[in-house]
């Protein structure tokens, strides 16, 4: 009878012990779970606050998400139809960039074919007529932050009424380290001798305030056109570089 007693209550404190330790486990684990999901959502919030933050950081000190490096334009004409194109080395600054947005604004009374090398051609829209036009160039793979790309566009376009106005400008709001024009005039004579004139005016000026002369720029018989750099252009101003039909 005693030994039936210790057998039960042996196997009672055995069962005791094993619920205790079955308890024990789950609600460790719901302990480490707890602690797990309560790490993962501090980290996964102080990203966020580090990601707000540094995106309002770029977008203060880079409004379009890039950083600009140089731009070359190339201008030809046969006297009736036009092609313009422009590369631009840029520089990602933002953590994640898939397209960009290039604002133009041609003069003449046709709308321009617009294509691209290195992109493709996303959308167009229409600025009204105080404002860029702007079409989107996406990227075959977006640019991480600090990525560099070039960016390529090219429009062709039928100008035979002469109604453009024959000059390429520049808006330069942000720093860059060069612009470069080539013209080309191929309808020309190679004894046409009038220079072209590089000149600068105010973003931000009220009125049509007159031109700032910069440069005066020789006819290149052999090239048929002309040929201009500015290093390091000052920010807040257009340059333009213009010459007469």
């Amino acid at each position: 009878m005693k030994a039936l007693v210790l057998f039960y209550l042996h196997t009672i404190a055995a069962a005791a012990s094993l619920v205790s330790l079955v308890a024990m486990l789950v609600l460790d684990r719901w302990h480490a779970t707890l602690a797990l999901v309560a790490i993962i959502l501090f980290l996964a919030t102080l990203l966020v606050i580090v990601y707000v933050a540094l995106t309002k950081h770029l977008r203060a000190k880079y409004p379009d998400g890039y950083s600009r490096i140089s731009t070359f334009a190339r201008y030809s004409s046969d006297g009736r139809m036009v092609r313009y194109e422009t590369y631009k080395h840029i520089q990602c600054r933002q953590p994640l960039m898939s397209a960009f947005r290039l604002g133009f604004k041609w003069t003449g009374s046709r709308p321009p074919r617009i294509t691209s090398d290195l992109q493709t051609v996303r959308g167009l829209s229409d600025g009204g007529p105080n404002d860029y036009d702007c079409v989107e160039l996406a990227f075959e793979r977006p640019l991480l932050y600090g990525e560099a790309a070039v960016v390529h566009h090219a429009m062709e376009i039928d100008d035979s009424d002469g109604a453009s106005e024959p000059h390429v400008e520049f808006r330069v709001h942000e720093p860059v380290d060069l612009i470069v024009w080539r013209v080309q005039l191929r309808h020309l004579s190679r004894h046409y001798r009038r220079e072209a004139r590089v000149t600068r005016r105010r973003i931000d000026a009220r009125f049509n305030a007159r031109p700032e002369p910069l440069a005066q720029v020789s006819f290149d018989a052999t090239a048929r056109g002309y040929e201009y750099h500015v290093t390091r252009p000052e920010p807040g101003w257009f340059y333009c570089l213009a010459w007469d039909r």
